[in-house]
């Protein structure tokens, strides 16, 4: 499971292009505000994709979100995840 912090400022353009083209399951970007609920469907959605044998997983988070730092969403992922 790979969680990745990109520049970027308050346009989300280098997150959004770096998950597409890397295939992530969830990029979380200034232009679209996300709620607690949003990474709670997201985790589940990856322990779903665990379950089915599918052994990778990524995450981009710009920069410039204050509310859910890149530790606190990694340990909500890893904690789960470890769990699944």
């Amino acid at each position: 499971m790979f969680v990745i912090e990109t520049q970027g400022g308050y346009s989300g353009y280098l997150a959004t292009m770096s998950a597409l083209a890397g295939g992530a399951d969830a990029a979380y970007i200034f232009e679209e505000p996300f709620t607690i609920a949003d990474l709670q469907g997201d985790v589940t959605h990856l322990v779903a994709k665990i379950r089915d044998g599918v052994k990778r997983g990524l995450v981009l988070r710009l920069k410039i979100f204050t509310v859910y730092l890149l530790a606190y969403i990694s340990s909500i992922l890893a904690v789960t995840l470890n769990s699944a």
